[in-house]
């Protein structure tokens, strides 16, 4: 089942503005640009073992591990997030997330959220949002598309947004349809986040893991730009 809020519609690509292009307070140069040709912005192995940043990628080949690194958002009602991912086991479950906390792929503490994308074993594209306000309630959101459509040792190009109340996250089969956010593969979009995201603290980690016995994975040419456009 596909899960659908709000079409995009009629999107304009990225490419038509260019690195200059300035808007809603922002500029499209990314806050986060991740080529993994170092590991030192990250904690690898925070949780598990195995992790290394090698090769042009973020290298996971043990389950669990888990590392993190950290960023400051200056506006977290609009971002748009950018990786590229390549499941090496069978897809249960590769994961980045964008957290307030570094509780890797299970439940933030109190006071804290977390979304979570991956795949799971099936090959449908996932979701899970997660809120714990400090003094509130736990709130998860889980959204699939269940075309399975993500197949094993294939690179895919991925991109999560969020524009105001609005969130999304696609797969793609090349940069370019990304870019151009045309034929996705898999797709879902939320159309209204509840007041519990407002109530948690900003976003303030980008997390790579790999999650259960078949969480294999590498990630490639991660990006944050903190304005949605």
């Amino acid at each position: 089942m596909k899960i659908h809020g709000t079409a995009k519609g009629g999107a304009i690509s990225k490419k038509d503005f260019g690195v200059a292009f300035s808007g809603n307070g922002g500029t499209t140069d990314p806050i986060v640009n991740q080529d993994f040709t170092s590991s030192a912005d990250w904690t690898l192995n925070a949780i598990g073992s195995g992790q290394t940043i090698a090769g042009g990628s973020l290298n996971s080949p043990t389950t669990p591990s888990f590392g993190y690194m950290s960023l400051t958002l200056s506006d977290d009602d609009n971002w748009v997030f950018q990786f590229d991912m390549e499941a090496t086991g069978n897809r249960d479950a590769p994961y980045l997330q964008l957290s307030s906390d570094t509780s890797g792929y299970g439940d933030p503490v109190e006071g804290n959220k977390k979304f979570l994308f991956y795949t799971g074993d099936t090959g449908n594209l996932r979701s899970s949002i997660r809120y714990y306000p400090s003094g509130g309630s736990f709130t998860e959101i889980n959204n699939s598309d269940e075309s399975g459509l993500w197949a094993k040792d294939v690179v895919y190009y991925c991109e999560a947004t969020r524009n105001g109340d609005a969130f999304t996250f696609a797969q793609y089969s090349s940069a370019d349809d990304r870019d151009n956010r045309t034929s996705a593969l898999q797709e879902i979009a939320v159309a209204d986040l509840t007041s519990a995201y407002a109530d948690s603290p900003d976003f303030a980690y980008i997390g790579v893991g790999a999650k259960g016995s078949n969480g294999q994975q590498k990630t490639y040419n991660l990006k944050l730009w903190n304005v949605y456009f």
